[in-house]
């Protein structure tokens, strides 16, 4: 329930006449509004904590009068003690002296609460001694302290009819009865890891050994006991920390009755990452499974992921997984097993654990609830099921293996004999399925917790710019590797950091600020060692290239395969002596910006920052020149006015008065595309959570606070215009930029944040009647209707003729609102679900982001969406380079190289780094408009070998009967191969 109780609510129900006013209207309110919108994790936890049946008042003195108020409830989650309770009653807090637990026939007052085994299953009665509740609706707060985290419950009713109680907004307690057709039911035992979440890993690793151990002491007790294990993060500790341990379950594993599945290295969240960062999360657990289990997995397991992104099934497929499990998050009416199939056409068998991943979770002491509970489980799940094999999951987030589950188990096989169980695995299950009826899904499972596109923003944008220096290392690796004929470093190692902070709840944000503030250190610690890394490599060869003839060489790196003109910044330096600074480009004078300039003592120049244009080769580079004399005077093909900025492309008008773009003038084509005032700020309260974003309130819209427009001229090269202005405590800056020959209106925005609980979202409303949504998504592209989208790098509305996309750096949030979309840049909140976060939820101070407006004809395919956002998302660099004139000998690298070239554009490249096999390279690229194409690459070199390969660098023989498709062929320099829509296609050369 989003909506809390208002504190004064409580207080009046303490008045007798107001206690029997909301106990007549309280009940139909509360329930008319609840109704069907609880949120199924809500319902689903308060029936598996809480005994509901046995709520009410109590007799703890034996004279048949209740003398107490009784809560039962059980541990179905993190192994861990409480520590403390505080409960109050109609907003009157109860005294401590008057709270005591009955567990395991053992009485424990408040003060001793942390004596009591909070273990999962057992259950604990909590009495509230002298305060039975009469008749109608009352309101009860917990503050609970655990080891692990805090849980303040804020005030809910509950009804009390003739001493017995329950919670008013939930539905009256039920338990399904199993289904008359036989069933077997796969009991499959595992625990939850969260690598970090409310707490950081230095704490959940021991939590995580602890109940590995556990598990093995079960296993040694128990021969029937199976049980599944996943994620790098959690078993690479525990083998380096538990040698011993380790072994045994490597043992079990060889024996079957443990099986390693493929959660990657630490399950992340696989809508925000980019392909590649998937690809690594993949190889990293699978080559750890091959090397201390002795086979990759066979089957992917990302229960708690927050949605499947369209391209898993290819990417399971190229992993060697052929067989899939998730629990989030199913909005379409379907069985639980299926054929997944992704966008490329591959399918992988899959189950969804429609009643989440803790459904069978825990078994509680009592052999009559037990059964009772279980039941009703097995129940729900059949009712998803499409076979009677029914995958009954048994555990929960670092939950505590069961030691009486297999008593249980023996137990529920005695009485229910029509359904019988046993301890299985994914792997069991699987087999035994039947599949030649099984339907064929499509498309992705999106949609769930939304508000973690967005919170704690630095997070993403962070996590982006860190794949994007790794990206260029590796390519800048293998560039220096071919050019120098050395060995390319392998970088695999560096993936880690990134891998864990890309942990669904770290880069999703929605954790608590000591995890954030780790996670923000790695990125961090990464992004300086890389940049140091690119920066040197980019030295090295430039201080490697021929520039005879050439007084101040700069060295122009375009880390993308395509032939670049486009605009880069270099920081130059000089001897003294130069009087005036102008750049050259073949001989010839080139129009470029000065930044920044400072001068010796004698007026020569010392140091200039600049801006120029040039064409660079395709993931290669070139030289320019920097020289002493008197610039050339450059026509602008870029102007700015008061009402309009302009080049050879765009022609973008703002509103005479709110300074807000209105209308576009698309050039080649010449539409004009008309806004209803876009690129405006919008200020609203949040009312959600770092899950869940609510809007709650009035909007503050910078329209209507006059901010500041500012004209700026850039030179030859741009024009930009300064917006500048606040809304309410946020002070806000956005720059607009229109760079000569780009297609491209960049947008720098500066956001002091210090609003607390609010969002800030810019908005692009349109015109468009019938707009069509496509969102990048990792190695594709997804159609969109309107709602919360994490648009990985690009999203783009258009009706067919003419649309617009929105590039983003790590910026992921878009709503689409009747064909307008709403970027949101920040929002704060300091709760995670019940659970504080920290102040640093809030996200207050200053954030810097980049965005850009790409106007075109035709749809997204048209434009060549995919392509242009790989251009904003990786710029032009620029060095210096300064050959030492004392190692001539050493000045062996062209002036001019490219080391790959790949068309046609619809390919995108995804990663050039150096391969497992020695004197070798790898080439990712995917197909990213949905469309066949035979790719062409050129290298620099005779190819030697050339091999496809899948994500794990195996071999990949073409299909019979192919007919071109999916196979390659190499001739002199070049290759080609036939490319399937949205096929990920990897190949090992070598030159």
């Amino acid at each position: 329930m989003n909506a809390a109780i208002p504190a004064w609510l409580p207080k009046l129900n303490r008045l007798p006449v107001a206690h029997g006013v909301l106990s007549l209207i309280l009940p139909p309110l509360v329930r008319r509004a609840s109704g069907d919108a609880l949120p199924p994790d809500l319902v689903r936890t308060f029936d598996s904590v809480f005994f509901r049946e046995t709520m009410g008042n109590a007799d703890t003195d034996g004279d048949d009068k209740p003398d107490a108020f009784k809560i039962s409830f059980t541990n179905n989650w993190f192994d861990q003690r409480i520590l403390r309770l505080g409960v109050a009653v109609n907003g009157a807090r109860v005294p401590q002296n008057r709270i005591f637990f009955k567990s395991a026939g053992k009485l424990f007052n408040a003060d001793r609460l942390s004596e009591m085994d909070f273990a999962p299953g057992g259950i604990v009665e909590c009495f509230i001694a002298g305060s039975p509740l009469s008749d109608g609706v009352h309101f009860i707060a917990l503050d609970i302290s655990f080891e692990y985290a805090d849980a303040p419950i804020p005030a809910f009713p509950v009804i009390v009819r003739d001493g017995r109680a329950d919670f008013l907004f939930l539905p009256p307690p039920s338990r399904r009865n199993l289904p008359d057709r036989g069933l077997r039911v796969h009991i499959v035992p595992h625990v939850h890891y969260d690598a970090e979440w409310l707490q950081p890993d230095c704490v959940n690793r021991k939590i995580g050994a602890r109940n590995l151990l556990e598990m093995l002491r079960i296993m040694r007790e128990n021969e029937l006991y199976t049980f599944v294990i996943d994620q790098n993060a959690l078993l690479e500790p525990f083998k380096d920390e538990h040698p011993a341990a380790f072994d045994t379950l490597r043992a079990l594993v060889a024996q079957g009755r443990i099986e390693h599945v493929c959660g990657m290295f630490a399950e992340p969240d696989v809508n925000l990452p980019d392909g590649e960062s998937l690809v690594r999360q993949l190889a990293a657990w699978q080559n750890f499974a091959r090397d201390n289990f002795g086979a990759p997995s066979s089957c992917g397991w990302l229960i708690d992921s927050f949605g499947q992104s369209a391209q898993l099934p290819q990417l399971f497929k190229l992993a060697g997984v052929r067989r899939f499990v998730f629990f989030r998050h199913v909005t379409r009416d379907v069985p639980s097993e299926f054929f997944w199939e992704g966008l490329d056409g591959s399918r992988i068998l899959t189950h969804w654990m429609s009643q989440s991943y803790s459904a069978a979770y825990p078994i509680v002491e009592n052999p009559d609830a037990a059964e009772k509970r279980f039941a009703d489980a097995v129940a729900r799940i059949a009712g998803k099921a499409a076979s009677p094999e029914i995958f009954c999951p048994h555990g929960n987030d670092h939950a505590r293996p069961q030691h009486s589950a297999p008593g249980f188990v023996a137990l529920w096989n005695d009485r229910r004999p029509s359904a019988p169980a046993r301890f299985s695995l994914p792997s069991a299950f699987f087999d035994a399925l039947p599949t030649d009826k099984l339907a064929t899904v499509r498309g992705d499972f999106t949609g769930v917790f939304s508000g973690t596109y967005s919170s704690r923003i630095d997070l993403k944008i962070l996590n982006r710019r860190a794949e994007l220096n790794l990206t260029l290392a590796e390519r800048l690796a293998a560039l220096h590797a071919v050019l120098t004929g050395t060995a390319a470093p392998d970088l695999s190692a560096d993936w880690k950091p990134i891998m864990l902070n890309q942990f669904h709840d770290v880069i999703c944000g929605c954790c608590t600020d000591e995890v954030a503030a780790g996670a923000l250190k790695r990125f961090a610690d990464f992004i300086s060692r890389s940049d140091d890394l690119i920066q040197l490599t980019l030295r090295d060869i430039s201080r490697r290239v021929r520039a005879h003839g050439l007084s101040n060489p700069i060295l122009v790196f375009n880390p993308v395969p395509r032939v670049r003109d486009d605009v880069a910044a270099a920081s130059l330096a000089f001897e003294p002596g130069m009087k005036n600074l102008a750049l050259f480009d073949g001989g010839a004078q080139i129009p470029f910006r000065l930044l920044d300039r400072r001068d010796y003592a004698d007026g020569t120049v010392k140091t200039a920052d600049v801006a120029f244009k040039t064409s660079v080769p395709p993931l290669g580079y070139k030289l320019v020149d920097a020289g002493d004399a008197q610039p050339d005077r450059f026509p602008s093909p870029v102007t700015c006015s008061g009402s309009a900025l302009e080049n050879e492309i765009l022609s973008v008008h703002f509103h005479p008065e709110a300074r807000l773009i209105d209308r576009i003038l698309h050039k080649p084509t010449g539409k004009e595309f008309v806004f209803l005032d876009a690129a405006e700020f919008l200020l609203q309260r949040e009312a959600g959570n770092l899950y869940e974003t609510a809007g709650a309130g009035p909007i503050l819209k910078s329209r209507h606070l006059g901010f500041d427009f500012r004209a700026l001229d850039g030179g030859p090269l741009s024009a930009s215009a300064l917006v500048s202005g606040r809304l309410r405590g946020a002070r806000i800056e956005l720059l607009l930029t229109l760079t000569a020959g780009s297609p491209r209106l960049d947008m720098k925005i500066k956001v002091d944040f210090q609003d607390g609980a609010s969002r800030i979202r810019l908005r692009f409303p349109t015109l468009f009647k019938d707009a069509r949504v496509a969102c990048g998504v990792p190695f594709g592209a997804v159609e969109r209707g309107d709602g919360d989208h994490a648009a990985l790098n690009w999203l783009d509305v258009s009706d067919g003729k003419f649309g617009f996309a929105l590039f983003n750096r790590g910026v992921p949030h878009h709503t689409v609102e009747n064909g307008g979309v709403c970027v949101t840049l920040v929002r704060g909140s300091d709760r995670i679900f019940l659970h504080p976060a920290g102040p640093g939820g809030f996200d207050l101070g200053r954030h810097e982001f980049s965005l850009s407006l790409y106007p075109h004809g035709g749809g997204w395919r048209d434009a060549a969406v995919p392509a242009r956002a790989e251009e904003f998302m990786l710029p032009l660099m620029a060095v210096q380079a300064k050959p030492d004139p004392a190692r001539r000998d050493e000045h062996t690298l062209p002036p001019e190289f490219s080391l790959l070239s790949l068309y046609p554009e619809n390919l995108v490249l995804s990663a050039l780094r150096a391969a497992s096999a020695p004197d070798a390279l790898l080439v990712r690229f995917c197909e990213s408009h949905g469309e066949s194409a035979t790719a062409a690459a050129a290298l620099p070199r005779r190819i030697s070998s050339l091999e496809k390969v899948d994500l794990l660098e195996r071999r990949l023989d073409a299909p019979a009967g192919a007919r071109g498709k999916g196979q390659c062929s190499a001739l002199g320099s070049s290759f080609s191969a036939g490319i399937r829509p949205f096929e990920i296609a990897s190949f090992i050369l070598s030159l």
